[in-house]
């Protein structure tokens, strides 16, 4: 079993070869002010862990006023709105489309957004369900894009200007109760990517990141992430970093 000494063992193998791992924390399908989205931002300033708050754009009623901490706005789709056929796989963003349409959307949610949240919004897509048509990232940077957020480790850590930087550990178990998926897959997450970075075998220079979800929350996702963060926001063990210092380093 995979347990929370395994984590420690993993950050101690890197703290040996003199290293200190990075790590980065998104927060997707944000749309309104709420308890929920208060306890996130309340855990960000505790714990000194910047969050990466992904806004859906069409749905938005948040402004700057409601944000507190070091919290980072960046745009979550348009719509969050599902344009794949039935057989396929969620997709806003998808080849299904045509791509004057998709980034007029695109375009028109960027502005929404800067409006909402002034400078404190930074041009980062999250595509809703992680997934975008392959014609979509080259036109990003053109577009005035500074970053593209998925999940999984990436395969390039750059389109032009443009950064790319993933989530690598999903919390929540979408598969089955839509709760939390329990502490050992999602240690093992975490493990899994910190070691195939230490190792190599995946971009060792890509900052782990966590994904979460806090309109979904159980109490379970609370306690862990409290716990994550008490283990790892220790001052030289790892370095949690900001939407800003990742996508515009």
């Amino acid at each position: 079993m995979t347990g929370w000494s395994d984590l420690r063992r993993e950050l101690d193998h890197w703290a040996r070869q003199g290293e200190i791992p990075s790590l980065w924390w998104r927060d997707d399908d944000a749309i309104e002010a709420s308890t929920d989205l208060d306890r996130a931002m309340v855990l960000a300033g505790a714990f000194a862990v910047p969050l990466a708050l992904a806004v859906i754009p069409a749905q938005n009623r948040l402004t700057a006023a409601d944000l507190a901490g070091p919290v980072t706005p960046v745009q979550h789709g348009y719509a969050h709105r599902n344009h794949a056929g039935p057989n396929e796989k969620k997709c806003e963003l998808g080849p299904e489309r045509r791509a004057d349409h998709v980034i007029a959307e695109l375009m028109t949610g960027r502005d929404a957004l800067e409006k909402a949240f002034g400078d404190m919004f930074r041009p980062v897509l999250v595509p809703p369900w992680n997934r975008l048509g392959a014609h979509l990232p080259p036109m990003l940077p053109e577009l005035g894009y500074a970053g593209l957020s998925r999940f999984g480790a990436r395969l390039r850590s750059a389109i032009g200007a443009m950064r790319m930087v993933n989530t690598h550990v999903d919390i929540i178990d979408w598969k089955g109760r839509r709760g939390f998926i329990g502490a050992e897959p999602a240690l093992a997450q975490t493990i899994g990517h910190l070691k195939a970075r230490r190792e190599g075998a995946v971009d060792p220079a890509e900052a782990t990141g966590l994904l979460t979800h806090h309109r979904v929350h159980d109490a379970a996702c609370w306690s862990f992430l409290e716990k994550l963060f008490a283990v790892t926001a220790e001052k030289g063990i790892a370095e949690w970093r900001s939407a800003a210092s990742i996508f515009y380093a």
